[in-house]
């Protein structure tokens, strides 16, 4: 079994499911019963959803501990004897945005847990409860008991290729535009443009090709280096996805500057210095939301989908994870909801709403 190391930032989910194993016949229990016994086996997964055609998460990490006990034993101490599995198993990431699920594969229906002391008592009451009704069926075999502890890491790359290859179309328009308007009034935008970056063509095909050679790769178990090549490949992305706004923003900016500036202007004239003075403003300096604004967005915890009318596998368009749940939620005036630490960090950069532009107050 490998060692897994991860400096992930990207968004996820712990997954917690109490589920009933069966044994073949040759491991049933002679008659009469000597002292019957439930066999716990605690499963800890790291799994990343790397590609929209695998319906299954690819493992990082797998690690399995396996106790028999008592039947009487385990009903007096079941809480005991899981935390101590779980301390034993040593899980090598925190045990943080739990969630209880009922059933591992095919769905199953989740709800937060608010810690980890209320993790264990979940997994002890399912597996009580299952202790209890074995006992009472009288049924003559081992009963066995499997817990997974999973944390679940999208990567969906493939919904941020998309969208990148449109925001490429939308920046390729926007600057034939803008060295169009360049051609025509010369000097002072050609001047006041070199601001707006320049991202090359054709990134977006690259990176998609790249992704999906290691998608194809690791289709079992993925090596520290495959997960640590795909969170480059995922942070690059979002990078340029971000760049890439922002450009066709400024863009945008810029060409409503201009048309601001020689609405007025009989002959097409510009003066240099009321072109640069008004670009530097609109399009080269950050614009961050203001501080007043921001705290004034509305924020609520995310129900599911119950609120607004939502679907209940919304995401977040800032980290693309889908909103669970019980996740802290924050919804911008023109109604888009984001992940509040999400947006948060977004507006700090730009006051416009990633999804439609809405424009947000700034302190320029």
């Amino acid at each position: 079994m490998q060692a897994f190391s991860s400096n992930s930032s990207h968004d996820y989910g712990i997954f917690v499911t109490v589920e009933q194993r069966g044994f073949s016949d040759d491991e049933s229990l002679p008659i009469p019963i000597p002292i019957p016994e439930v066999s716990i086996l605690l499963n800890v997964v790291v799994s990343y959803n790397v590609n929209s055609d695998i319906s299954l998460p690819t493992r990082a990490y797998d690690a399995r501990l396996e106790l028999d006990h008592p039947f009487h034993s385990f009903k007096s101490n079941s809480r005991d004897i899981l935390s101590n599995m779980i301390d034993a198993m040593h899980i090598p990431f925190p045990l943080d945005r739990l969630r209880w699920k009922t059933q591992r594969f095919g769905g199953g229906n989740t709800e937060p847990l608010e810690s980890v002391e209320a993790m264990v008592s979940r997994m002890a009451l399912e597996a009580s409860t299952m202790v209890e009704n074995h006992g009472a069926a009288g049924l003559n075999k081992k009963l066995g008991i499997l817990v997974t502890v999973e944390k679940e890491i999208p990567m969906l790359a493939h919904q941020l290729f998309d969208e990148m290859q449109q925001l490429e179309d939308e920046d390729r328009e926007l600057r034939d535009e803008v060295n169009s308007q360049i051609e025509t009034y010369h000097a002072p935008l050609a001047l006041s443009s070199g601001g707006i970056e320049q991202i090359g063509e054709g990134w977006a095909r690259r990176l998609r090709e790249g992704w999906y050679s290691l998608a194809l790769r690791a289709s079992v178990m993925l090596s520290a280096d495959d997960v640590h090549q795909m969170e480059d490949v995922l942070d690059r992305l979002l990078s340029l996805r971000d760049s890439m706004i922002r450009t066709c923003a400024n863009m945008r900016s810029f060409l409503d500057t201009l048309a601001q500036n020689t609405g007025d202007i009989d002959d097409g004239a510009l003066t240099e210095a009321a072109v640069r003075e008004s670009l530097e403003e609109a399009v080269l300096s950050p614009m961050p939301a203001t501080r007043a604004s921001v705290e004034a967005l509305e924020k609520f915890v995310f129900d599911g989908g119950v609120q607004r009318g939502s679907s209940s596998d919304q995401r977040c368009v800032v980290c693309l994870g889908k909103m669970l749940s019980g996740d802290q939620v924050t919804c911008l005036p023109c109604s888009h909801m984001f992940h509040g630490h999400c947006i948060e960090q977004w507006l700090r950069y730009g006051h416009v709403c990633p999804l439609c532009r809405f424009k947000l107050p700034t302190d320029y």
